[in-house]
């Protein structure tokens, strides 16, 4: 069994584009969690071939996979109705609901889940060598640790995003308005280099056209520009 083409495969199904929606619906702080989603699936399915509900043959298989989509695929005509509801409670009490702003992303989400389980079933069944239940099981658990490893690309980059947001909250407060767009600018910058690169800027060593960036902290008082640099130097620890 190859693994690394599994994984790769199931990778392709869960691409960037998607991911992207993931990041989306984390930094607002939706309640609904796609991966959450796929991987309880799975472990439903993991558990029946594990407890000899379903045998490792194709028909038994393929026949899970269809009463998955009877009883766990969304009903589309029910998250339309609950979304309706939602805008009608959110009149009400006059005040958007956190989730509501990343709606798009959610029913992007929602109504592209069935292409992608059938997607992943296809991946399965195009990986498996042997019809035995261990290494179906073994098949199962390695994709649940694709999922979650996906999971955690995800979180990384949101918590990324939030420090980053909250050094341009700092350089939004303590430098004047003329000087923040070009600081922001500058800042991106830094921000696209390797961590070699970010950890020479903290101690001094900056490359040429990051020296306007060090300029514009240097006019911060002493106790501002440490303040900044913590927080660029907080970014690490999500790359390292």
């Amino acid at each position: 069994m190859k693994l690394e083409n599994f994984e790769e495969e199931l990778r392709e199904v869960l691409n960037e584009k998607f991911k992207q929606r993931l990041i989306n619906l984390k930094k607002t702080g939706n309640i609904f969690s796609p991966m959450f989603y796929l991987v309880f699936t799975r472990l439903v399915e993991l558990s029946s071939i594990m407890n000899d509900v379903v045998l490792p043959n194709e028909f038994e298989l393929k026949e899970m996979f269809r009463t998955r989509k009877e009883f766990l695929q969304l009903d589309y005509n029910t998250i339309n109705e609950t979304v309706r509801r939602i805008w009608f409670f959110e009149s009400r009490r006059d005040k958007e609901y956190d989730s509501s702003k990343s709606l798009e992303d959610f029913l992007y989400v929602i109504y592209r889940m069935k292409d992608i389980q059938e997607k992943i079933d296809g991946v399965i069944l195009k990986n498996i060598r042997e019809w035995e239940k261990d290494e179906l099981a073994k098949l199962y658990f390695h994709m649940i640790k694709v999922f979650l490893e996906i999971d955690e690309e995800v979180n990384e980059i949101v918590n990324r995003s939030i420090r980053v947001d909250f050094i341009k909250m700092l350089i939004d407060k303590l430098l004047p308005s003329e000087k923040k767009e070009k600081v922001y600018e500058l800042l991106e910058k830094l921000l696209k280099k390797d961590d070699d690169v970010i950890r020479a800027f903290l101690k001094g060593d900056y490359p040429p056209e990051l020296t306007k960036l060090a300029s514009h902290l240097d006019d911060l008082k002493k106790e501002d520009r440490q303040l900044v640099l913590k927080a660029i130097e907080s970014l690490l620890i999500y790359t390292e």
